[in-house]
């Protein structure tokens, strides 16, 4: 090599390093930029001065409500709606990876639970006084668990490893005996592949522990209120009321360019209970038409129906192929069939 080739090929390697700096220092301003508006949008909806229609209500009362949240081009002021639906979608693309970013966030369900409430803040309030205010602020936190297990999530609140039996469903628990969280969706929809939905949820780490090394199905660290993993992207939490389900969060790979949809509703919100609403269903005698086979809603009744119908000897002997849009995991739905063929009466 000769001594202007050497020249230039240091040049150039100058110039990659420059140019990887530049990139480098764009994504910190936008990482931080995205960072703000989450925290932002968080203390909105921390501080109780935006509430969704009938939420002060609901609060008052027991019953678990829903409330459907969906994209919308035009900007509202002061909607309590939009302010929840952004929450959710800046979290979730904030530190999306960059080969994710192909993936369209459909819509948000606003979770509230009044008793998981109460004991939320009971929670972050005994943790102001045992540590001091800064260990008493919540993090927005994602986890994967199987679709069918949402709802009884928000419903009850989540199940602690190691109480009345309940084990880790997919390893030992390599930092801790507890529930597994992450800022960070793909993290969490790691467990859950073929999913399009994940739990986002209020999260008190108060004073955590961080791990070093594994510490296989290891109980909460004395003197600490939860674990974090050695690359900080994990959250392990012991106390269940710790944990305030608030989104499920609906996404889908991107086809093509973003469109927005209609809400189902002539609102953009829709209040729904626990008990649920009843499917269209299919005319007897006929089939589903394009808008029946295109309602999502209706296709997750008549899953869940499905799910609950007593086994039978209706596919024994037969080949299932699956294709389309699942209301369920791929083990889910192989699941499913199993238990119509190996279970049935």
């Amino acid at each position: 090599m000769t001594e202007g080739e050497r020249k230039e090929l240091i040049k150039k390697a100058f110039e990659a390093k420059q140019k990887l700096q530049e990139e480098l220092e764009a994504t910190k301003k936008e990482v931080k930029k995205k960072e703000e508006e989450v925290s932002r949008l968080q203390k909105e909806v921390a501080g109780g001065l935006l509430l969704m229609e009938g939420e002060k209500e609901a609060l008052e009362g027991k019953e678990v409500k829903y409330f459907d949240l969906y994209p919308e081009r035009s900007y509202k002021e002061g909607s309590a709606a939009q302010t929840h639906f952004r929450l959710a979608e800046y979290q979730f693309y904030r530190l999306l990876y960059t080969g994710m970013t192909k993936t369209n966030l459909v819509k948000v369900e606003y979770v509230l639970n009044p008793d998981l409430v109460h004991h939320f803040r009971e929670c972050r309030e005994s943790l102001k006084k045992k540590h001091g205010e800064e260990f008493s602020y919540p993090v927005l936190a994602f986890h994967g668990t199987m679709e069918t297990n949402i709802k009884p999530i928000c419903e009850t609140g989540f199940k602690i490893p190691g109480d009345n039996g309940h084990a880790h469903r997919t390893d030992t628990g390599w930092y801790g005996k507890g529930v597994y969280f992450s800022e960070y969706p793909a993290y969490s929809m790691g467990y859950i592949q073929g999913a399009t939905q994940l739990l986002l949820c209020q999260v008190l780490p108060g004073k955590a522990y961080q791990c070093t090394k594994l510490i296989h199905g290891h109980s909460l660290m004395k003197g600490y209120d939860s674990h974090v993993s050695p690359c900080k992207k994990e959250l392990v939490i012991f106390n269940k009321y710790h944990i305030l389900p608030q989104y499920i969060v609906h996404y889908q790979p991107n086809a093509g360019e973003f469109k927005y949809t209609s809400p189902p509703s002539a609102t953009s919100a829709a209040c729904n209970t626990t008990k649920g609403k009843k499917g269209k269903g299919k005319k007897k005698g006929g089939k589903l038409t394009i808008d029946e086979l295109t309602d999502t809603e209706m296709l997750k009744t008549k899953h869940d129906q499905a799910v609950a119908m007593p086994s039978s000897s209706t596919l024994d002997g037969y080949n299932i192929q699956f294709t389309g849009t699942f209301q369920n995991t791929q083990a889910g739905m192989t699941a499913l069939v199993k238990s119509w063929r190996n279970n049935r009466n």
